[in-house]
C-alpha cells in the first residue's frame, strides 16, 4: 500500500464518534479527474430515465463547492494482519432511497408511487494499481432495503434482513486506473438490467480482495465549507441526502470492525472547536458522506414524472440551503390555483409546518420560513396546487 495514504489515514484509528481530535491533512483529488454522471441536457430522454447521483445532488443543493477524498479499501487484509496498523475499509455501501434526478435539475420524484423498476447500470468510480501482477477481485452487489429509516447492523454484512438481488465479479491483475496509479480513480459500469415490480429502493455494495502489494481506493465527496474558529483547515457541511453512505471500517489497534453511520445514525463527527461536544456550526461532518457511485434506472407509472412536463408548477430550492435561520421558499404556478400550500416534514415524515397559501393568481411567489426551531437534520418541503405536488429537500444546521 501507498504509505502517504497510510500514515494520514492511520490518524483516524484512534477517532470515534465526536472525538476531540488534532487536525487531520485529508488527500483531496482533483476533481477533474472525477468521472462523474453526465447529464443528458439535450431533453431527448425518456422522462422515466433517471440519473441518481449524490455527490452531483450536494453541488446542486447545497451551492457550496464539493471535493473528493480517497479511502482505502481492501477485504483480504482484516484485523489479523499487519494492514490493521493502518486504517482500511471492509466494504461500503450506497442506499438509493431518493431518487433525485440529474436531468431535471435534480427533482425529487416519490418511490412509493413506482409500479416497476429496472436497474439499468450503475457506475463505481474506484483508483486501482497492481503492483504484484495477483489477480485482484472487486465484488459488486445489489441488495435491497425498506422504508423504514434503518442502519446496517454494527457486524451485519447487509441491511437488516436484506437479500442480494444482483451480483458481479471483475478480476485483473493489472491496475484498472489508466495511469497505473490508484490517485486517477476509474469509472466502472456494470449493467445489471435488473427488473422488479416491488422494487422502490435499494443499495450498492462494493468489496475488494488484494494483494497486500496493491491499492484499491474509493472517493467519497463532500460539501467543503469555510474553515471554523478552530483546529480544522476546512470541515465538511451536512449531505442533503444524508444518510447515504456507509462504510465499515476494518482495523484492530483501537477498535474492531465498525460500521457508520452505525445502528442509532450516529456518523463520524470532528470536534474542530474542541470544546468537548459536537456543534454543527463550528464543527464539521463526516467526511465520508457521499461514496461516490451513480445509478441509471428506468421507472414505470412515477406519480408526477410522466406529468412533469405538464403539471403547470414548479418548486425551486429553497435559498439559503443549508440554513440555521430563515431560508426562502419559491414556486411557480402557471394558472391560478384554489388551494395553494407548502407543507416541511422531519427526516421521519412527521409534519412540522403547514403554511397555507390558499387561492393564488398565476404567477411566481416566495415564502420565508424561520427554521431556527427546528432540530438540525434533513427536511422535505412540499407544493401542494390543487391536488398536484411537488417535493425538495432541505438542510437544517
Amino acid at each position: 500500500m501507498k504509505k502517504i495514504y497510510l500514515a494520514i489515514l492511520a490518524i483516524f484509528c484512534a477517532l470515534y464518534v465526536q472525538a476531540q481530535i488534532a487536525p487531520i491533512d485529508y488527500m483531496p483529488i482533483d476533481n477533474s479527474l472525477i468521472p462523474h454522471a453526465k447529464s443528458n441536457a439535450n431533453g431527448n430522454r425518456s422522462a422515466t430515465n433517471l440519473w441518481i447521483e449524490y455527490d452531483s445532488a450536494d453541488t446542486y443543493f447545497t451551492g457550496s463547492q464539493q471535493f473528493s477524498i480517497q479511502w482505502l479499501m481492501n477485504k483480504r487484509y482484516p484485523v489479523t494482519s499487519t494492514l490493521s496498523n493502518y486504517l482500511t475499509f471492509n466494504n461500503y455501501i450506497v442506499k438509493f432511497d431518493s431518487l433525485v434526478d440529474i436531468n431535471t435539475s435534480f427533482q425529487a420524484f416519490p418511490n412509493d408511487s413506482i409500479q416497476n423498476m429496472t436497474i439499468d447500470s450503475f457506475y463505481t468510480v474506484i483508483g486501482h494499481q497492481n503492483s504484484s501482477g495477483l489477480n485482484d477481485t472487486i465484488i459488486v452487489k445489489i441488495i435491497n432495503v425498506d422504508t423504514t429509516q434503518r442502519y446496517p447492523m454494527l457486524f451485519d454484512t447487509y441491511y437488516p434482513g436484506s437479500t442480494v438481488l444482483w451480483s458481479d465479479t471483475l478480476i485483473t491483475n493489472t491496475s484498472l486506473s489508466p495511469s497505473q496509479k490508484f490517485t486517477h480513480p476509474v469509472s466502472i459500469m456494470w449493467t445489471p438490467n435488473f427488473t422488479s415490480t416491488t422494487l422502490r429502493r435499494f443499495a450498492v455494495q462494493v468489496e475488494y480482495y488484494g494483494s497486500f502489494q496493491d491499492t484499491a481506493a474509493f472517493l467519497a465527496g463532500v460539501n467543503k465549507q469555510a474553515p471554523p474558529n478552530g483546529i480544522c483547515t476546512y470541515r465538511a457541511g451536512l449531505s442533503s441526502m444524508f444518510p447515504n453512505s456507509y462504510e465499515k471500517w476494518c482495523y484492530s489497534t483501537f477498535a474492531p470492525f465498525r460500521l457508520l453511520p452505525d445502528t442509532s445514525g450516529v456518523d463520524f463527527l470532528l470536534d474542530c472547536n474542541l470544546r468537548n461536544g459536537f456543534e454543527p456550526d463550528s464543527d464539521s461532518y463526516s467526511y465520508l458522506q457521499n461514496i461516490v457511485v451513480g445509478a441509471y434506472l428506468t421507472v414505470n407509472n412515477v406519480s408526477g414524472v410522466n406529468e412533469m412536463q405538464n403539471l403547470g408548477m414548479s418548486l425551486m430550492q429553497n435559498t439559503p440551503n443549508p440554513t440555521s435561520g430563515t431560508t426562502t421558499l419559491r414556486y411557480e404556478i402557471a394558472s391560478a390555483a384554489k388551494d395553494v400550500r407548502l407543507d416541511i416534514y422531519d427526516v421521519v415524515g412527521s409534519k412540522v409546518m403547514e403554511i397555507k397559501e390558499g387561492n393564488k393568481p398565476q404567477g411566481k411567489f416566495s415564502v420565508n420560513v424561520d427554521t431556527s426551531p427546528f432540530a438540525k437534520g434533513i427536511y422535505t418541503y412540499t407544493l401542494r396546487v390543487d391536488g398536484k405536488q411537488l417535493t425538495k429537500k432541505m438542510i437544517v444546521e
